[in-house]
C-alpha cells in the first residue's frame, strides 16, 4: 500500500516495547517522529510521541515507512 492510499492521518509502531514511531500525513507530505513511552497502552501513548517525539530525518523516516510500518512512499517528505 502506498501512503497516498492511507484515509487516517497517523499510524504508528513498536520500535521496541518502549519506542514508538509515528508517521504523520499532512498536506506538505508525510514526517515521522520518534519518542520513548512507558508502554503500558501504544493505544493511549501514541499521541504524545506524535507531539513530542523527535522527527526523523528523511533517510531514517523513509526506512521505517518501508521496513517497519510497510508502505511504499510515494509523498514527499515534509521538510
Amino acid at each position: 500500500m502506498k501512503l497516498s492510499e492511507l484515509t487516517d492521518k497517523y499510524r504508528y509502531t513498536q520500535l521496541s516495547h518502549d519506542v514508538l514511531a509515528v508517521l504523520s500525513i499532512g498536506p506538505d507530505g508525510y514526517r515521522v517522529y520518534v519518542g520513548a513511552v512507558p508502554g503500558k497502552n501504544h493505544d493511549d501513548e501514541w499521541a504524545h510521541v506524535a507531539s513530542q517525539g523527535t522527527k526523523q530525518r528523511e533517510p531514517m523516516a523513509a526506512a521505517i515507512v518501508t521496513t517497519a510500518l510497510r508502505f511504499e512512499v510515494d509523498l514527499p517528505y515534509a521538510r
